[in-house]
């Protein structure tokens, strides 16, 4: 945000932490720091619970958690920018998501071959990452654009696509929730591989996605399961129990991987039921090392991961954390060498027909 709308905003964010939090104009904000630790705490539990749906309800409930932690509120808030701050972003710029696409690379390759795609197709790759589908679809001679709200994943793709001389490919920053950079009806194909479904507000990311689809056109989105007994539902199951808990109202990113939920968020933006499929579909994650190799991979590059280790480490749990993933790990490997690792993870694949 911007302008007197950012400064109305951060006037409220204050009114409504005295009044709510403090009960006193006289006590302090939190600072800056801790409040921006908390909300990258809470991004990590939000695989399970949701996203919170304002700025100004996200500080107001870290500071009734800071008020239950420690009896009064901190120093003052330093700036507008914890205001400013997107806790999504935070989260996925915190670790480096391109070392975990690295083992993702054939699934991807195998979902655009589904796809029937043409030269010239326009098409929208969502929560792209560095890649993973918008490279192959470029490859087949689709014209691509990748959004992402991670700022190092967008330059990485960029990177990649002109590594490979692919100028039909370009990527850029953007929020799935809020895409009014792109114009109505721009795209014939949208993909979102387990990237839109991590967007706060989901109502209006179905929207989103609908309006930049031309009429006729296809919306292709991949949304992990909750409760999935494979690789990736499990690792967030994992994580979350050695988070803290996140605030109320939390909408969990999972639900995306709900039938019913995806069928109503469709009608919602005004797509009838008949016109939306769901099947289930894999996702492999390959690496040339162990499982445990892989584990650590995630420990230090993927944000939830490595929020739920800094949990764990301040309550001395951080190997009993490492221990259950390595036997999750293990116990999924479908490779036929203990020295290379395939797994496999279940996902829910939404076809929409605008």
């Amino acid at each position: 945000m911007d302008g007197d709308d950012g400064d109305a905003d951060y006037d409220e964010l204050v009114i409504h932490c005295r009044r709510l939090v403090c009960n006193s104009a006289t006590r302090d904000l939190p600072t800056q720091s801790e409040f921006l630790q908390n909300r990258l705490r809470w991004s990590t539990r939000s695989y399970m619970a949701g996203t919170p749906s304002s700025p100004v309800q996200m500080i107001a409930d870290q500071g009734k958690w800071l008020m239950n932690r420690t009896g009064r509120m901190q120093r003052p808030l330093a700036s507008k920018e914890a205001l400013q701050m997107n806790p999504n972003q935070a989260l996925w710029e915190k670790g480096d998501f391109t070392r975990i696409a690295e083992g993702m690379r054939e699934s991807g390759e195998t979902l655009v071959e589904t796809l029937g795609i043409t030269k010239g197709l326009k098409v929208l790759d969502l929560g792209c990452g560095d890649g993973t589908t918008a490279l192959p679809l470029a490859k087949r001679g689709a014209d691509v654009l990748g959004v992402d709200i991670a700022r190092n994943l967008v330059e990485a793709g960029n990177k990649r696509a002109k590594d490979q001389r692919l100028i039909n490919c370009r990527f850029q920053e953007g929020d799935a929730s809020n895409l009014h950079e792109l114009e109505d009806h721009a795209f014939d194909l949208v993909v979102s591989m387990f990237g839109a479904m991590f967007a706060p507000k989901p109502f209006d990311v179905a929207k989103e996605m609908v309006r930049v689809t031309r009429p006729g056109g296809r919306i292709v989105m991949g949304n992990w399961i909750p409760g999935d007994p494979t690789l990736v539902a499990q690792i967030l199951k994992i994580s979350s129990s050695y988070s803290p808990p996140p605030p109320e109202g939390f909408i969990s990113p999972m639900m995306w991987g709900v039938d019913s939920n995806v069928i109503e968020r469709f009608e919602g933006a005004g797509i009838p039921k008949e016109r939306i499929s769901l099947v289930r579909d894999t996702y492999i994650f390959n690496l040339a090392g162990p499982p445990s190799e892989l584990v650590n991979i995630f420990r230090k590059y993927y944000g939830p991961t490595m929020n739920a280790f800094e949990a764990a480490e301040k309550n001395d749990r951080a190997g009993d954390l490492q221990g259950e993933l390595e036997v999750l790990f293990n116990s999924h490997n479908k490779s036929p060498s203990k020295d290379a690792t395939s797994i496999p993870a279940t996902f829910l694949r939404v076809t929409v027909r605008a």
